[in-house]
């Protein structure tokens, strides 16, 4: 028995359909066959059916092409087509038009191959009423708006798939990506630890050598000046990459800049093409700044990169570097109020479109091609930036170029000059313990200690340190420790000195110095910490300070 709602549902539905004009496209070779149909449909009760009557397929062919119908009822015996075949052309000609058979053949198989190709009902004349003509005329029309709403949502469900997979696929390159970096941050760690043991000896003997040979000529010594300086650089070479791969902390001191303008210019003029003409300007007066050369110098050239990579056709690009002040009132978001020294990166490039200038800090937002960048170089810039206290501002116009400000602090107060390796206090006879695996290392540190009246005892193993340890643990005035070394590392060589002498005086050094290790060195109470490749005067001072405390 129907509810009440289903008698009230089914009248508005009567009622709706009523008002509706249903357009039925009749393809019927015999007139009587489509005069008959024609008075059923007027009899109908439920809906308004207009009939159109064509006689061949190809006459409905024709008139699809211009006209819209909601069904169409097509007999599969025809003057110019036959059988199924009819029904494929058909649909195939308006493939959303839905299609119900009228045929004389009573055949189960044929009527389920015709479902099967794409017909929404199958019926035989003789056994046509009005109700089962109206009801498979509905119903064809609502499976085909339903298989239409359906494929609609399923093609908008691909899309979103699609594109979802597209994302991830973006997202796994990217994490592809930074797994590679990191396996480079890694690779280039282990690299710059041995380097910096390479250059470790090579350092001391360069500063050592004029302090033992006196009678040097003055070519002798210029070529001793020149081994020490490239130690150095390749020194701040290894610090940048770790610091870049790494993330490792670097050493911020008072700079004058207009020296490290003109090493970077020298660079420049030997890498940019000859389209690319260079101009630095400086102001007088420059403020001193509190940053790490080798970071500074990093940012400088990734600027300067940029710039290079945006006049593809060649330009200017200037770099400058003023005195500024952020007064109370010009405070930004991420600034504060204060001395800066502003550099200025500026290029006469493409320039950087509006939409993109909120992204361009972004880790691994790039505009070039795959290959041409990692889209890191802005992000490390404004990230050593930050990290010192400064900030970054950004001025750019497609086709007219584009200006990157960098903002860095003023130094405070001026660090007290190192004193040249000849000025520089000598020991009193105290006891040095060097622990390092690395024998060029340790005779080194060994022939400098002795110069400046140390005496001096060397293990190349955590094994024989303690050993050394254990027998003159009182005499021992101070123990200089490797940290990586292999079998047992210094901080554990050092616990263990520790449980002999628990105030035992040590200094740690290391070829690749991290936060980390920072940390777990002041946890076992070491005071200093050598970053290899360290110079004479850094190793005397380091001596002094520990010793001066014990």
């Amino acid at each position: 028995m129907s509810t009440i709602s289903d008698r009230l549902l089914q009248q508005n539905r009567i009622s709706s359909y009523n008002q509706e004009v249903i357009e039925v496209l009749l393809i019927e070779d015999s007139f009587p066959e489509a005069k008959l149909l024609a008075q059923i449909f007027k009899g109908s009760a439920i809906g308004n059916f207009k009939l159109t009557h064509v006689q061949r397929l190809g006459g409905a062919i024709e008139i699809l092409q211009t006209q819209v119908f909601d069904v169409a009822l097509l007999d599969l015996t025809l003057p110019d087509s036959e059988g199924l075949e009819s029904l494929d052309t058909l649909i195939d000609c308006s493939p959303d038009l839905p299609v119900v058979v009228l045929t004389n053949t009573s055949d189960d198989q044929l009527s389920v191959e015709a479902v099967r190709r794409g017909a929404q009902d199958y019926l035989v004349k003789r056994q046509v009423n009005l109700d089962l003509l109206v009801r498979a005329v509905r119903y064809a029309i609502e499976r085909k708006q339903h298989a239409t709403d359906l494929q609609a949502i399923n093609e908008s469900l691909e899309l979103r798939v699609a594109e979802r997979t597209r994302e991830l696929e973006e997202t796994n390159q990217l994490f592809l990506r930074a797994q590679r970096l990191e396996s480079l941050g890694t690779l280039a760690s282990g690299i710059a630890h041995d380097l910096n043991n390479i250059l470790t000896p090579i350092l001391a003997v360069a500063q050592l050598l004029p302090l033992r040979l006196t009678d040097l000529d003055d070519r002798t010594r210029n070529l001793l000046t020149i081994l020490e300086s490239s130690a150095h650089r390749g020194a701040d070479l290894i610090q940048q990459i770790l610091s870049f791969g790494r993330g490792l902390e670097g050493r911020q001191v008072c700079l004058q800049l207009p020296h490290l303008l003109r090493d970077v210019e020298k660079i420049l003029k030997e890498t940019l093409p000859k389209s690319i003409e260079l101009e630095i300007d400086v102001a007088d007066g420059l403020w001193m700044v509190l940053a790490d050369i080798t970071q500074l110098h990093q940012i400088l050239m990734n600027l300067c990169i940029n710039a290079r990579d945006a006049m593809p056709e060649g330009g200017m690009l200037q770099i400058g570097a003023a005195n500024c002040t952020v007064a109370e009132g010009d405070i930004r978001m991420y600034a504060h109020a204060g001395d800066y020294v502003m550099i200025t990166v500026t290029d006469t490039g493409e320039g950087i479109p509006r939409h993109q200038l909120d992204r361009i800090f972004d880790p691994f937002f790039t505009t070039k091609d795959v290959g041409q960048g990692t889209g890191l170089g802005l992000s490390a810039v404004l990230g050593i930036v930050k990290s010192h206290g400064g900030f970054v501002d950004v001025v750019s116009k497609v086709n007219e170029g584009s200006q990157f400000q960098v903002y860095m602090p003023v130094c405070a107060k001026l660090e007290p000059p190192k004193l040249p390796a000849e000025e520089l206090a000598c020991g009193d006879k105290q006891v040095i313990l060097v622990v390092d695996d690395e024998a060029a290392i340790g005779e080194m540190i060994r022939v400098t200690l002795e110069f400046y009246n140390y005496r001096v005892l060397v293990a190349q193993d955590s094994t024989t340190a303690l050993a050394i340890f254990g027998q003159h643990a009182n005499k021992i005035d101070l123990v200089l420790v490797d940290v990586m070394m292999p079998a047992i590392d210094g901080f554990a060589t050092v616990a263990a000195m520790q449980r002999i002498r628990p105030k035992v005086n040590v200094v740690l050094m290391s070829g690749m110095v991290s936060p980390e290790m920072r940390v777990q060195a002041e946890k076992l109470g070491c005071r200093d910490f050598l970053a290899k490749p360290f110079t004479t005067s850094d190793l005397m001072s380091a001596m002094q300070e520990s010793l001066a405390v014990a």
